[in-house]
């Protein structure tokens, strides 16, 4: 098993700061090609998890965007948990040398002049992501209602309009979309907890 570099978000002090961290484990591209078969969960708790981060890393990181969520830079731990790659660590090269073919970038990444803010371009390419792996694997007994709100949350994610309330905005509606989603993610939470 190899070892990334990963983002986490610490508080310290009523402050929470950006730090990287060596994690053991592959990337969520490497992970799919070797499991066909996912608990809900586990799936609950990548997705919660990575726009969890997503939401710190624009609230918190001193870039304007993560830009390349994608299945080549989430990192799948040893212990399950889905990380995203710190894409500035120089032990990364491989990934950031992957990100840039054109295929990943087609796939993954918005083209439409539409999404204008970092925030949405990384929600678009979260939900894009999420789409990804639904086509890779099987997620075991997911009931009617679980998938639409796991549709319902692509969904939001591609419509592009997805900025957190304490960043700068294009539209009055945005805010309530990222509300929405953060929403579907304590869905997703309260899932896990009621399974475990």
């Amino acid at each position: 098993m190899k070892g990334y570099e990963v983002l986490r978000f610490i508080s310290h002090n009523q402050s929470i700061h950006q730090i990287s961290d060596y994690v053991e484990g592959s990337t969520l591209e490497l992970w799919l090609q070797y499991n066909d078969i996912l608990g809900k969960e586990q799936l609950y708790k990548w997705v919660n998890g990575l726009i969890r981060q997503i939401v710190l890393f624009h609230k918190y990181s001193k870039k304007s965007a993560y830009t390349y969520v994608s299945p080549y830079c989430i990192l799948i731990s040893k212990n399950g948990e889905a990380h995203l790659v710190n894409l500035e660590a120089k032990e990364n090269q491989e990934i950031q040398a992957r990100l840039t073919q054109t295929r990943v970038i087609r796939n993954f990444f918005p083209i439409s002049e539409k999404v204008n803010t970092p925030l949405q371009r990384d929600f678009y390419s979260l939900g894009r992501t999420i789409q990804y792996i639904l086509s890779m694997v099987e997620v075991e007994e997911l009931s009617r209602k679980e998938e639409k709100e796991i549709s319902r949350l692509v969904r939001k994610c591609l419509k592009y309009q997805n900025v957190y309330p304490g960043l700068q905005h294009t539209s009055p509606e945005e805010p309530n979309i990222l509300r929405e989603i953060l929403a579907i993610a304590a869905v997703f939470m309260l899932l896990v907890c009621l399974l475990l």
